[in-house]
């Protein structure tokens, strides 16, 4: 019998994810042609500029992620915030650690760099952000201070390039490099 991809958890959890991300999606694209911009995924840069963005990308997305690394190695807030999450999510397949930093970069991306910075500026979606990582938990709270700085360095990459290409790919290195980590056993 070949193995099986995903585990009946990972579905349960993986559908609403990967249909709330693309309605996050879908909404902002509405939402950017009844403003009278043009399709968000026309942004997609030429070329030539994938020397400039992709190292860009990856390079701030590495920062990120041995930022966090060393918060989780140094103090005890981070490592409950990993546990926490470790016990919430609990061990991933590749598939579901793939969709899952996929659509969420995509989705919120699309809503918060493509949508609401451009309408309301990098202050206001950055903000808006780091509420929609508000946990009702308050062992995660210190997750929405980091996706606000995260917004921050997510907005200023997306003024840098002019597009939402550099932004995606930083988020979605960030997402699947650090839930990859995390969904491991510690």
């Amino acid at each position: 019998m070949p193995p099986r991809l995903f585990h009946s958890r990972e579905i349960r959890f993986l559908i609403p994810v990967v249909a709330a991300y693309s309605l996050f999606f879908l909404l902002a694209q509405e939402a950017a042609w009844l403003l009278g911009r043009r399709s968000l995924t026309a942004e997609v840069p030429r070329f030539l500029v994938w020397s400039r963005d992709l190292p860009a990308a990856l390079g701030v997305a590495v920062a990120i992620v041995l930022l966090s690394r060393l918060c989780a190695a140094r103090y005890a807030w981070a490592r409950e915030l990993e546990n926490r999450f470790r016990d919430l999510l609990g061990p991933l397949s590749f598939p579901s650690l793939l969709g899952l930093s996929l659509f969420s970069a995509l989705g919120e991306e699309a809503v918060f760099r493509g949508v609401l910075q451009g309408l309301l500026g990098l202050v206001p979606a950055s903000l808006a952000f780091g509420l929609l990582h508000l946990p009702v938990e308050r062992a995660l709270r210190p997750w929405t201070v980091f996706a606000v700085l995260m917004g921050f360095v997510l907005g200023a990459l997306y003024q840098w390039s002019g597009h939402l290409a550099t932004p995606f790919l930083a988020h979605f290195a960030v997402n699947f490099l650090n839930l990859r980590r995390i969904g491991r056993d510690p």
